[in-house]
């Protein structure tokens, strides 16, 4: 355990360092996944190397806590006004699937524009199920394949995109503060506060998720949707204190936990799955990519987001969760080592992001791959 531990480290390790020194064109997470993927080709780590590490188990509860975290730093007139956000990704996402059938679907047939519906895990089982009931094996392999390289697309794209938004934003606030006098606000008095042990803002952050996990179990309702929602609302009730996570002085391996849990999805291609379906794949990821981009940037630009950001968003069904997320912290670490404007970019940012996902992967992914599967035959 402590060996795979180790290696994994050390592929995540090449990837940041690979990343920086291409000013984070590509995410850090996508380069140590490539690297590790390669070696898994060449047989030098086993495939279930991050299983081994034993760095997944907590993963679940984890992500939880990250989001409540997320959502203690949005206040409830941002969650409102991300009601855009959803508008956006949500026509994204039809544009995509219309794009999809009409070009794949006539070229390729109907039942590889199904298998080629983009997506999270669920959305794959529910067409991998689909094809191999009806005897489709090489269906099944290009869902599998589109499932783990939708990200060797999207990624670089979503990381271009918010590197153009956490730019113009960084510079936006630089604006505002040179016409407020170029000095930021200082309150007259501190009010001074009980200091809160580790473990007992540990114990609230975990009730969150718990209370989350609960929710999902009796509604259906996704836990990191609701985990969102509870981070707000127990943030503005007081129970939870803003950005308490870093109080914890936890983020970092935290984020080493989630990133393992991302990068065991990249052992799960063969070069041989790669060989079968090469053509069909090129062209679902073109139309896919090529369906975001013609609906988004108009429709972004006329719910009032910039480009880049419009992009990122209808994006998010190539990338999920907590993908999205990784990569716009990146991102933010690499453009700004400032902890308040690391605060502020990712509570514009990342809340979007995490949103976006959730609308298109979580359920419209789902519930599309739920309906359209019925068109294979």
């Amino acid at each position: 355990m402590i060996q795979s531990g180790l290696i994994l480290l050390v592929f995540l390790a090449a990837g940041e360092f690979l990343s920086r020194k291409m000013k984070a064109a590509v995410p850090a997470v996508l380069a140590a996944g490539l690297l590790f993927m390669g070696a898994c080709w060449l047989g030098a780590v086993p495939a279930d190397m991050v299983e081994r590490s034993g760095l997944t188990t907590l993963a679940p509860v984890i992500i939880a806590m990250v989001i409540v975290n997320m959502g203690t730093t949005t206040d409830r007139k941002q969650l409102l006004a991300n009601g855009r956000v959803v508008a956006l990704a949500a026509f994204s996402f039809a544009g995509q699937l219309l794009v999809l059938f009409l070009a794949a679907g006539l070229t390729f047939g109907i039942n590889t524009a199904v298998a080629g519906l983009p997506g999270g895990m669920a959305t794959n089982l529910i067409i991998q199920e689909r094809a191999r009931s009806l005897g489709y094996d090489s269906l099944v392999v290009l869902a599998v394949l589109l499932f783990t390289t939708q990200g060797l697309v999207s990624c670089p794209l979503v990381s271009l995109m918010l590197r153009k938004e956490t730019k113009r934003l960084l510079s936006q606030r630089e604006e505002e503060k040179a016409a407020a006098g170029g000095e930021p606000e200082i309150p007259l008095a501190t009010e001074q506060k009980k200091e809160i042990s580790v473990f007992f803002r540990f114990l609230k952050l975990f009730a969150a998720a718990w209370l989350a996990s609960r929710v999902e179990m009796f509604t259906g309702i996704s836990r990191y949707v609701v985990s969102l929602f509870l981070g707000v609302l127990l943030g503005e009730l007081g129970f939870l204190e803003r950005g308490s996570l870093e109080k914890t002085q936890s983020g970092g391996l935290m984020n080493l936990m989630m990133m393992a849990m991302v990068l065991s999805g990249f052992s799960r291609a063969t070069p041989e799955m790669f060989a079968q379906v090469l053509l069909p794949l090129a062209a679902v990821l073109i139309c896919e990519v090529g369906g975001i981009f013609l609906v988004s940037r108009p429709l972004g630009k006329w719910l009032g987001f910039s480009g880049p950001m419009s992009f990122a968003v209808a994006l998010n069904v190539m990338v999920g969760f907590p993908l999205n997320l990784i990569i716009s912290e990146d991102v933010i670490g690499y453009l700004t080592e400032d902890s308040e404007e690391r605060e502020y970019l990712l509570s514009q940012i990342g809340t979007k992001m995490v949103l976006g996902g959730f609308t298109s992967t979580t359920f419209l992914a789902t519930i599309a791959a739920g309906f359209l599967v019925r068109l294979m035959h």
